[in-house]
């Protein structure tokens, strides 16, 4: 037991080590639209059915995700850090799980802890800890799933007691309820019982596959209807199913690409496929650089392949290695691992609209994958120790996996030190807004002036450093800082589009934002606004600077 408390501190110390600084950090995005939709679903009174199953759903039936993040948002409002510290703590508690679910597998601590280690310091998918708007469902849902492969494991290697999988398939329900991306355990588990049930019973074997498909019917036949009830308010811009010949290159290439993409940091998938393009394509390449858009897609997707494929080559070595060697355990593992890593990738197929279109997974959709991935690791550097002589191969070994740390561990804080920063421009930017104007007007423009597009947005486009709609969260920000404003401005994501403006009245009162003079003499000409209720500013990146404007702008309005 003492050594199991030893490597329990590693892991907190290492977690401390890379995401320490993440409770520093600020809102990034979707959180702004989140809380603005709980503002209205508390302010219209709202039903608890509406609330997790219809309102604005699209896409996603995520209700316990949703009821989660509601009790998070009334815990904690826009106290960033406490969202912060339940992320490192779920993702510290999913890296435990990964260990024991290891642990099962190979029945020792060592290759286990080394599962567990890379799982907790993947830098690939930590974007689903450091935005914190994602870290609910996404890691919710891979907790849920760890708890129902460590049952069906527990089941099939040490007692077939039914309620192993009882509780495994209630624990694969409940993932779904918190995000989509377990479906593919549908697929996923025949297969894996397949491998390593090595008892005969054909009739349990049915029971069980029975059992699978009751489940999977349990979720998909109410998904269906919800999606029925839901389609009169799909956005009909940009959620356009995929074709079939779309559907059919994605079932072939999507699970192929996800399994370089889960191993392979996507720094270094961007450096090859910049590479490739100066040594192979130079008519894209202009002034010594390749074109980025080609360089990210078609680049990084011959670049996703070749690294894929040389990733099969090596397990595959490894595979006939471990069966050579009457290691069958092993074996089963790269194979089954290799399969969750690439069905893995499934949910994403179906993925309507522009959106689903992309070469590069971002790296909170790989955190599912991380499960197996670092299993399927640990596994190859337990073979790698088996083939050569055990002595000499350890020192190697360790410092492979010490460098392996280290990197993720830099690369987690670095990111994390880059949005620190940004939140700590965005903090300040709402603070002097507030301390400058403590209260709103009864009917009010926020208008404001840039000298900056960012976030790839093209050069004309100048917006606040904020990476969702500036209107949006100066409301959020003054709702939960006292000022009462109606429902209605809560509503269907009011102003969250990151170039949006608009203004509009409701139950007496006014409220909108504009970035271009014109747009804001319209809106004033229009709704005959008091200029005295113009609040304007002006940000300057370079300095960070933040200047009231407004008497500026009322002067503009009424030459």
């Amino acid at each position: 037991s003492s050594s199991i408390y030893f490597l329990i501190a590693i892991y907190f110390f290492l977690a401390f080590l890379a995401f320490g600084r993440l409770p520093f950090a600020f809102f990034q995005q979707d959180e702004w639209a989140i809380i603005g939709t709980y503002s209205y679903f508390d302010k219209a009174n709202i039903g608890w059915f509406e609330r997790l199953f219809t309102y604005g759903q699209n896409t996603h039936t995520i209700p316990l995700s949703g009821l989660t993040s509601y009790f998070e948002y009334k815990l904690f409002g826009l106290n960033f850090s406490p969202y912060a510290y339940f992320s490192i703590a779920i993702h510290l508690l999913n890296s435990g799980l990964v260990f024991y679910l290891a642990f099962l597998f190979f029945k020792k601590k060592l290759p286990a802890f080394i599962a567990g280690l890379i799982f907790l310091v993947d830098s690939i998918p930590s974007q689903a800890i450091t935005w914190v708007a994602t870290t609910t469902s996404t890691a919710g849902a891979t907790l849920l799933t760890l708890l129902s492969l460590i049952f069906l494991t527990k089941f099939l290697f040490h007692g077939r007691k039914k309620k192993l999988i009882v509780l495994s398939l209630i624990f694969l329900f409940l993932s779904l309820l918190f995000k989509e991306s377990s479906i593919f355990m549908f697929l996923f588990i025949p297969l894996f019982w397949f491998v390593f049930n090595n008892e005969r019973n054909y009739k349990r074997t049915l029971r069980f596959f029975t059992a699978i498909a009751f489940v999977a019917g349990l979720y998909i036949f109410p998904r269906l209807v919800l999606i029925i009830l839901n389609a009169s308010s799909f956005s009909p811009d940009g959620l356009t199913a995929p074709t079939l010949p779309v559907l059919a290159y994605r079932i072939i290439s999507f699970p192929f690409k996800v399994i370089s993409q889960s191993i392979i940091p996507h720094d270094f998938i961007y450096f090859f496929s910049d590479k490739l393009l100066l040594l192979s394509y130079p008519n894209f390449v202009q002034g010594g650089s390749p074109d980025i858009h080609i360089s990210q897609t078609i680049g990084a997707d011959m670049i996703t392949y070749i690294f894929t494929a040389i990733i099969l080559l090596i397990c595959a070595w490894l595979y006939f290695f471990a069966r050579k060697r009457k290691m069958f355990l092993h074996a089963n593992l790269i194979v089954t691992s290799i399969f969750f890593i690439s069905l893995s990738s499934l949910p994403f197929i179906f993925i309507p609209g522009n959106a689903g279109y992309f070469s590069v997974f971002d790296g909170r959709s790989l955190y599912l994958s991380g499960i197996f991935k670092s299993i399927l690791l640990a596994n190859i550097i337990l073979l790698i120790y088996h083939f050569f002589v055990k002595k000499k191969i350890i020192p190697i070994l360790f410092i492979l996996l010490v460098l392996l740390t280290g990197f993720n561990v830099v690369n987690i804080r670095k990111s994390i030190e880059y949005e620190t920063r940004q939140g700590e421009i965005r903090k300040s930017i709402l603070d002097q807004m507030q301390k400058i104007y403590p209260k709103l007007p009864e009917k009010t423009i926020i208008y404001t002036e840039s000298d900056s597009s960012y976030y790839g947005l093209p050069i004309d486009e100048k917006i606040m450093p904020f990476f969702s709609g500036f209107g949006q969260v100066v409301l959020v920000w003054y709702e939960t800082r006292g000022q009462n404003f109606p429902a209605c401005f809560f509503q269907d994501k009011y102003l969250y589009a990151i170039i949006e403006q608009d203004y509009k009245e409701c139950e007496g009162r006014g409220y909108g934002y504009f970035r271009k003079l014109d747009s804001l003499k319209e809106a004033v000409r229009q709704y005959n606004i008091d200029t005295n209720n113009i609040i304007s500013f002006r940000y300057t990146s370079g300095e960070d600077k933040l200047e009231d404007i407004s008497i500026e702008t009322r002067k503009k309005l009424v030459q």
